[in-house]
Order: structure tokens, then sequence, then C-alpha cells
């Protein structure tokens, strides 16, 4: 498992997510989320978009 920071840009995410295997990327919904599902799952991965105001804490 690992956490970062990546540009929000489509070469940020390509940078980042194109050099790795295939995995399972959790992002949080926003309004970008979309063009970041499509080109992440674009490049074998899978994606999970959490929505925040359907989280519960524990």
């Amino acid at each position: 498992m690992e956490t970062g920071t990546v540009a929000m840009t489509p070469s940020g995410f390509k940078g980042r997510f194109a050099r790795i295997d295939a995995c399972r990327i959790a992002t949080e919904a926003g309004g970008q989320f979309a063009w970041v599902d499509e080109l992440l799952t674009e490049m074998g991965h899978e994606v999970i978009v959490a929505n925040p105001r359907r989280l519960t804490l524990d």
C-alpha cells in the first residue's frame, strides 16, 4: 500500500501510474474524478471512487 500526491493533470497521472503494474487505486470523488477514472482505467488499473459524503468514520 502507498499514499502520496500527484499533480492533477493527465501528464502528472501518466507519469506516476504508467510505470507501475496494474493495481487497485482509491480516489476521492471530486470535480475531476471522471477523467481521472477514465485515464487510470485505460492504463489497466482498477479505480475505486469514494464519495466522502457516504463514508462513515469509526
